[in-house]
């Protein structure tokens, strides 16, 4: 197979992607070569834009890791795989057939490919983060079956949340985790759903345009009575931290840091809360292959009707710079990269 062209958005520095024609080698015997469809951009991606992901010996890089995608070709241990298969993109593995990542040299820089990427019109990807969805699901909203549901569920799942309706729950920073941690509490009837978000535009936004009840916002400065039976933190820093442990139940109140947690943040907590019984856990608490939780998770993602419209805008890879800047500046929730 001949070696393919094709435009590629590569982080080269801080707030800097450069689109660049990067020629692709044939897929080694663990990786697939995909034609991308829709890419999304995530938490993650946000962190590495802006540099706090301790990501800059990577760069120059290609990035991306929640989308959907078309097979083209197949190297040639990929077994449960063929040429026009859809598939969801995600960083989470399936298994541990991972073909590691490459190098490639352009115009005498050396780039770095991961096992996972997607902001380009064609990817070399791991076989172990492609997961076989149906040709009727190459829609954008799937993009998120590659990051953002799949992380928020796991917690709902793990913890048995969604089998539990009379508890109070808080969802602090309603960016797109957030607001699939919102649909998929209202989903299972959860009815005491508070939220925290400080962007008082985007609010008014989410309100107006996602169908989020007003009346689920806390006041700005953040005081209530409520004590919560889980607080699941989309933003993940010290500050926020110290001023929501304390609405946490005693005695089996869980804090889940859901959001990317600055690179070598360090947290202080109260030793009375770990005496009175707060427990304070990850989103991942256990290390597990993703191949049969991949798809009980699916089954609940297309019961929600709520992400039918959860993508507001959409961009081509050209314009994947405003993109990237629209969602630092909360003007869209979750930005789609149609390619």
């Amino acid at each position: 197979m001949k070696k393919i062209k094709n435009r590629t958005a590569i982080l080269f520095k801080k707030k800097k992607i450069n689109l660049i024609n990067l020629e692709l080698p044939t897929p080694s015997r663990n990786q697939v070569l995909v034609k991308n469809i829709y890419s999304s951009i995530c938490g993650t991606q946000m962190g590495e834009w802006l540099g706090k992901r301790n990501n800059t010996s990577m760069m120059p890089n290609c990035f991306g890791h929640e989308g959907v995608s078309k097979v083209i070709k197949i190297g040639k241990n990929v077994k449960k795989l063929k040429k026009d298969n859809i598939v969801c993109v995600s960083w989470i593995k399936k298994n541990n057939k991972d073909s590691g990542g490459i190098k490639i040299k352009n115009a005498k820089k050396i780039i770095n490919v991961g096992p996972v990427n997607n902001f380009s019109d064609y990817s070399l990807i791991s076989q172990n983060r492609l997961y076989k969805i149906k040709k009727n699901q190459a829609k954008k909203k799937y993009t998120l079956m590659g990051c953002a549901f799949l992380t928020a569920f796991n917690i709902f799942y793990e913890n048995k949340i969604h089998k539990k309706k009379n508890i109070n729950i808080c969802i602090i920073g309603l960016g797109g985790l957030g607001l699939t941690c919102y649909y998929i509490a209202k989903y299972f009837g959860i009815k005491n759903i508070k939220c925290v978000e400080i962007n008082r535009k985007k609010t008014n936004y989410l309100i107006r345009n996602f169908a989020v009840n007003k009346n689920s916002f806390l006041a700005s400065d953040h005081k209530t009575n409520i004590r919560f039976d889980y607080i699941i933190d989309c933003v993940a820093t010290k500050e926020v931290f110290n001023k929501n442990i304390d609405k946490l139940k005693n005695f089996g109140g869980k804090y889940i840091f859901l959001g990317n947690p600055r690179f070598k943040e360090k947290i202080e907590i109260d030793s009375w809360d770990i005496v009175l019984g707060k427990n304070l856990i990850g989103c991942w608490n256990k290390n597990e292959f993703f191949q049969k939780k991949f798809y009980i998770f699916l089954k609940y993602f297309e019961k929600i009707k709520f992400f039918n419209n959860f993508f507001q805008k959409s961009y081509n890879l050209k314009d994947i710079n405003k993109a990237f800047n629209d969602l630092y500046l909360g003007r869209v929730i979750r930005p789609i990269i149609k390619h």
